[in-house]
C-alpha cells in the first residue's frame, strides 16, 4: 500500500468530463477512505487519460468485482502497459437484486487486452467440474429421453 497521499486527479463520474472514461493503464495503487465502519483500503486504478494521468477509484464493490473478475481470468492476474480500458458508470442507480440490499451503480468496462469468454465461460463450466463430471441438473429437467420425445420429428 503506498504511503503517498498525492494521486493523480481523479476523475468523479457524472461531474468531470460525464459518466464514461477512456485511458491507458499506467498502474494501480491503493488508497485509504474513511467509512463508517472505520478505515478502510480502496484500489485505485491510474490512467492516461487525455494527456493526463487520472486516478479512478474503486469506491463501489460493483466496479471492484468486475475488475477483480477480468484479472482472474488472465494468466498474469494483471493489466498490459498501455492497455486501453474505458469505464462507464451508469446514469442512475439500480434497485439491488436482494431484498433490504443497497441500490448500485451499474458499471460497464470494457478492456483492450480482455480474457476473451470460453465455451466453458459460456456453459458455466469452471474449475471444480471435470468434463466427465458436468454441473448438477436442475431437478426440474429430465436426464434423457423422456415422454413424448418420440414424436419431435427430427
Amino acid at each position: 500500500m503506498s504511503d503517498n497521499t498525492d494521486y493523480p486527479n481523479s476523475f468523479i463520474f457524472g461531474e468531470d468530463e460525464g459518466h464514461k472514461i477512456s485511458g491507458n493503464y499506467l498502474h494501480t495503487d491503493e488508497g485509504i477512505v474513511q467509512r463508517k465502519g472505520g478505515r478502510e483500503p480502496v484500489p485505485i486504478l491510474v490512467l492516461e487519460s487525455k494527456g493526463e494521468p487520472r486516478s479512478i477509484w474503486a469506491l463501489h464493490s460493483a466496479l471492484r468485482n468486475q475488475i477483480r473478475e477480468e484479472l482472474s481470468k488472465r494468466e498474469s492476474r494483471d493489466f498490459e502497459p498501455g492497455e486501453l480500458i474505458s469505464i462507464e458508470r451508469g446514469t442512475e442507480l439500480k434497485e439491488p437484486k436482494d431484498p433490504g440490499g443497497d441500490p448500485y451503480w451499474p458499471y460497464t468496462l470494457e478492456f483492450e487486452h480482455g480474457a476473451k469468454h470460453t465455451a466453458a465461460d459460456i456453459f458455466g463450466l469452471d474449475d471444480k467440474h471435470a468434463a466427465d463430471d458436468p454441473p448438477d441438473r436442475p431437478k426440474d429437467e429430465p436426464s434423457g429421453p423422456g415422454p413424448g420425445d418420440d414424436e419431435i420429428p427430427f
